[in-house]
């Protein structure tokens, strides 16, 4: 364990260290039922503020927003149980049904709250992974297209990679299944025409881009279709 992770678990401790030295010093381990149950659910709850960065999907371009939605909604019921404990220990320690209840309906409020946010931050990431899937084809092409047309001498075929270049740079984001394949095909031919650019053979490069751009026009009426 490195040193700041171990001071990090460090700082975690500050705050049971405290409440424990406290809770007994103050004769805690002599409570009623109802202080016990709110010793109990503070500790929980802290504990589940703890584990709340774990609960987050990782490899998400999004996961520091989705870790401060569910560590906001953490740290909210942290602090309700932590007021309403602190009430039943000091001011209501004779009514241990009730501390029971109220802890339980807050922990269960919270464990919905917490797991509907979880599930729209999953839906949310599925759906960025899919939108950044779909969006390789025009980053790479034309990423690729602009790469070979900064080194096109012929006036003809840099003409021809512009228009090439244009039309994957127009293209819609969203992909299909259907058009997987002929999307394939027109990076495949790119990695030709990027080759063939390298030795200058102008002829094969005339070829690739008759190719490209109509795979890459094919590409945009099959989405067309399938919208």
């Amino acid at each position: 364990m490195s040193k700041q992770r171990k001071l990090w678990v460090l700082l975690d401790l500050v705050f049971l260290i405290a409440f424990n030295i406290v809770f007994f010093v103050l004769g805690g381990a002599n409570g009623t039922a109802a202080i016990w149950w709110a010793y109990g659910f503070i500790h929980l709850a802290y504990i589940l503020l703890l584990v709340t960065p774990y609960m987050v999907r990782k490899n998400s371009s999004s996961t520091a927003l989705f870790n401060m939605s569910l560590y906001s909604i953490s740290m909210t019921y942290f602090l309700i149980t932590f007021v309403c404990g602190l009430i039943f220990i000091f001011r209501y320690p004779q009514m241990g049904s009730l501390s029971l209840v109220s802890q339980v309906i807050i922990t269960g409020l919270y464990a919905i709250i917490l797991i509907a946010h979880i599930i729209a931050n999953d839906r949310t990431a599925d759906a960025l992974v899919v939108h950044e899937q779909e969006l390789q084809f025009v980053k790479v092409s034309s990423g690729k297209l602009a790469g070979i047309l900064a080194r096109t001498q012929d006036a003809g075929l840099k003409k021809k990679v512009e228009q090439a270049y244009d039309l994957a740079h127009a293209s819609q984001v969203k992909s299909s299944t259907a058009a997987q394949m002929t999307e394939h095909a027109v990076l495949a031919a790119i990695d030709e025409l990027d080759r063939a650019t390298a030795v200058r053979d102008q002829k094969e490069m005339a070829i690739l881009l008759d190719r490209i751009i109509n795979g890459i026009e094919n590409r945009n009426r099959q989405l067309q279709f399938t919208q």
